[in-house]
């Protein structure tokens, strides 16, 4: 084996063979003497023949040209690839990156890590950490490998994190009818056209007239003939465009002819939000506040009310359902705070002695953003025979008078027309 040195050129190599041991004192020769084959073949014959002329031998001799050394090949860096799941996650959903496709075309990878920046800058080292982002918007991700011998590679990529979607609440079935107590084979109309959905669209409509279960009728309205005395429980089922549905149930009765029907409630029908006035006697009244059936988180009212002499005792209160009265001190003047889901909140005020008069401002969050409405922009009712009828002027006031008529006979509404003139009318008026 012969290892060749620098510098590159031209080298050759001499091989003899004598018959016996010479010393040919080659020692002193220049190494150029060595580069030309024949003139040192010569060299080698002449010795020879100095030193031992019997002496049998033999040479050869061969040429070979020995180039510049190549450079060792250079490190080629490594490349960075990841893949994120899932594609479009949402807020506080845990998404799981995965670097393991990264790779070195002449090593192999030693490390990964990831930087994540958004609303702040996080560091991991992993090849597949997992992270759970808080806020919705675009995140900027980047995975950096570096291989065993030390060179690196990158890779940025964007993440959008949302917001997740709405829950889709179920439509609110609701309905009246008419006539309100209807004889036997005396057609009945429904109307479920007060139905609402407060995520879409109300798309069908289904009407059990016998609460047996079956459609018997389908459409926003529908109308039916009852052959019996009987309570009949009606139930509207309304689905919305989601799939989602809701339903409502009343009893209807169902009267032979000639019977009168029975007097009618003082309380206020069901369904509607806002505030409700109504007396079952001459001296009290009511004030129910109540929400919408669909209100799932509770909404905030107030009333002030202030009176221009003393009760004849204290207000009474009594809460139904998702209701929560705030105030604790019942007298008058006052105001009355509380919040409101999908139950009511029913004040119960004296009023015994006459010309008392009694003022309203009444308030409430209707549309649930938390700020209160006012004026005509909150729902006031005073309710006779069970009917709703809208107070148009917000403050108004109640006057007591000497009267000693049916229930809101003895009171008056009025509204001020300017800071001179009052208009009273008989309550409801």
């Amino acid at each position: 084996t012969l290892r060749v040195t620098g510098p590159a050129g031209l080298e050759s190599v001499h091989a003899l063979a004598t018959a016996s041991p010479i010393n040919l004192q080659l020692s002193g020769l220049r190494s150029s003497s060595f580069s030309n084959i024949n003139v040192f073949k010569s060299e080698i014959s002449r010795r020879i023949q100095a030193l031992s002329p019997g002496l049998s031998w033999g040479w050869d001799a061969v040429s070979f040209q020995v180039g510049n050394a190549a450079p060792p090949p250079s490190n080629r860096p490594p490349v960075a690839r990841f893949t994120f799941s899932p594609a479009s996650p949402q807020v506080n959903q845990v998404v799981t990156f995965n670097g393991s496709s990264s790779f070195d075309p002449d090593g192999f990878i030693t490390s990964w890590h990831w930087v994540f920046q958004g609303n702040g800058r996080t560091e991991l080292d992993s090849v597949r950490p997992r992270v759970r982002f808080t806020s919705a918007r675009t995140y900027q991700v980047t995975l950096t490998v570096t291989d065993n011998q030390g060179a690196t590679g990158s890779v940025t990529r964007l993440l959008r994190v949302i917001n997740p979607a709405p829950t889709n609440q179920p439509p609110v079935a609701r309905f009246t009818f008419s006539p309100a107590n209807p004889q036997i084979n005396q057609i009945v109309s429904f109307n479920g056209s007060s139905s609402s959905d407060p995520g879409g669209s109300i798309v069908q409509y289904r009407w059990d007239f016998n609460s047996d279960g079956r459609v018997d009728a389908t459409g926003v309205r529908a109308q039916a003939r009852f052959t019996r005395v009987a309570d009949f429980r009606v139930t509207l089922t309304v689905i919305d465009n989601s799939g989602r549905s809701g339903e409502t149930t009343q009893t209807l009765r169902v009267r032979s002819a000639g019977v009168p029907p029975p007097a009618p409630s003082p309380t206020p029908s069901s369904g509607q939000a806002g505030f409700f006035l109504f007396s079952q006697d001459r001296d009290k009244f009511h004030l129910i506040v109540r929400g919408d059936p669909s209100w799932t988180s509770p909404h905030t009212f107030k009333a002030l009310i202030t009176l221009n002499g003393d009760l004849s005792g204290n207000i009474t209160v009594k809460t139904t359902g998702n209701a929560t009265p705030q105030t604790t001190h019942y007298a008058v003047p006052t105001t009355l705070t509380g919040k409101v889901g999908n139950g009511s909140i029913e004040y119960v005020i004296p009023i015994r002695n006459p010309g008392l008069r009694f003022t309203f401002d009444l308030q409430m969050d209707m549309s649930g953003n938390g700020k209160l409405q006012t004026g005509t922009e909150v729902p006031i009712f005073f309710v006779i025979g069970g009917r709703n009828h809208k107070v148009a002027k917000n403050p108004f006031f109640i006057t007591r008078t000497n009267q000693s008529l049916l229930p809101f006979g003895s009171f008056l509404l009025c509204t001020s027309i300017s800071a001179t003139r009052v208009r009273c009318n008989p309550f409801p008026g």
